[in-house]
């Protein structure tokens, strides 16, 4: 079978669902030898460290931006070409101009709390997800609560929905390197104990109430810094007003967007993982963050007891008494013991097994 993917999420910073596709590509490259793929990217320079088998091929449809002219192109290059299937992570227009697609859901949150996101943002991505679902072959969720949460939303696509799983970036399974994380340390200048956060800044990620949190742990514990790790999103003036109205401008420190073979470190480094986002479809830096031993505390909400199970600390993320007591918990633990079993199973190649069966 000759299969499409549309490739053009993975961008020079990667982050994201740009490093969900990176990995289910390796995970294809490992189990797939019999189809042909077709990777579809507006630049072809962002594809250069993957490492692909002859059954993969890589077509640059040029252009500075990928919007719906970019996507309207490239559906005809589908069409003409005669791609028999496309796998869509990222852009719900496909599903409607090609519906022969495997569309990839990563969560409902600008269905679900739209107010984390700009009026058009939110409305754009209800109706094109509206569309899509109506139209594609198939639909692969990341979790078992976002396949649950497509389903209370549309009931008629019963047959349709299909969880496919995550795997762990590879980064992440490399040995501790001492050497290492002392130059990340020394670029970031981090503390010797410090609270670790990874994600970019908007509403979600819940960022406020994690600070609040530490401005009453770190009354009791003076000796601790938070450290943020992120880039800027959308909605992130609070933060910053909230460290400044809380005097803890010496206390948290953000460091901005950090490069994937730096993740690793900042966490071998760190003291604990906090991790209290109201809303997610995953949550795979909770699981990295455990894979390096490191203690985790993380929001109760369904999405993290499916996938952390009684791997971490859960609080309530809208208490601040609940999350300064979690960081209290978080640092009497030390490393935690690894159950390798529990990571066994987010394995891109499992993920692309599964995505194989929907073919």
């Amino acid at each position: 079978m000759k299969i499409g993917i549309d490739v053009s999420i993975i961008e020079s910073n990667i982050a994201g669902i740009g490093h969900y596709v990176v990995g289910l590509i390796e995970g294809l490259v490992k189990v797939d030898r019999e189809n042909n793929y077709v990777l579809i990217t507006n630049n072809a320079e962002n594809l250069k460290a993957l490492k692909l088998r002859k059954n993969f091929e890589i077509i640059e449809l040029k252009s500075k931006k990928v919007n719906f002219f970019w996507i309207l192109k490239a559906g005809r290059y589908l069409r003409k070409q005669k791609i028999e299937l496309l796998i869509s992570p990222a852009n719900f227009i496909f599903g409607v101009i090609f519906p022969n697609t495997i569309q990839i859901v990563y969560d409902l949150a600008p269905i679900k709390y739209p107010n984390f996101f700009s009026r058009i943002g939110a409305l754009k991505y209800k109706l094109q997800l509206n569309w899509a679902v109506r139209n594609v072959k198939s639909i692969a969720t990341i979790s078992e609560t976002v396949k649950r949460e497509l389903l209370d939303n549309y009931k008629s696509l019963d047959n349709k929905v299909h969880k496919i799983g995550m795997g762990m970036n590879k980064v992440l399974l490399e040995p501790r390197d001492d050497d290492s994380s002392i130059e990340v340390k020394n670029k970031y200048n981090l503390p010797d104990k410090f609270l670790l956060s990874l994600g970019t800044l908007e509403p979600r990620k819940n960022y406020v109430n994690m600070i609040k949190g530490f401005g009453k742990f770190v009354k009791n514990n003076s000796d601790f810094k938070y450290v943020i790790v992120g880039k800027k999103g959308w909605f992130y003036k609070e933060i910053f007003k909230t460290v400044k109205d809380l005097n803890l401008t010496k206390n948290v420190i953000f460091t901005g967007y950090a490069l994937e073979e730096e993740i690793n470190h900042l966490y071998d480094l760190a003291s604990g993982f906090v991790y209290l986002s109201l809303y997610e479809g995953f949550g795979m830096p909770n699981i990295e963050a455990y894979s390096r031993g490191l203690p985790v505390l993380t929001s109760g909400i369904p999405v993290f007891r499916e996938t952390m199970r009684d791997n971490a600390v859960f609080a309530n993320p809208i208490d601040i008494d609940s999350i300064a007591s979690g960081m209290e918990k978080l640092i009497s633990f030390g490393k935690v013991r690894i159950d390798k079993s529990f990571l066994g199973g987010y394995s891109w190649e499992k993920v692309a097994e599964k995505l194989v069966a929907l073919y």
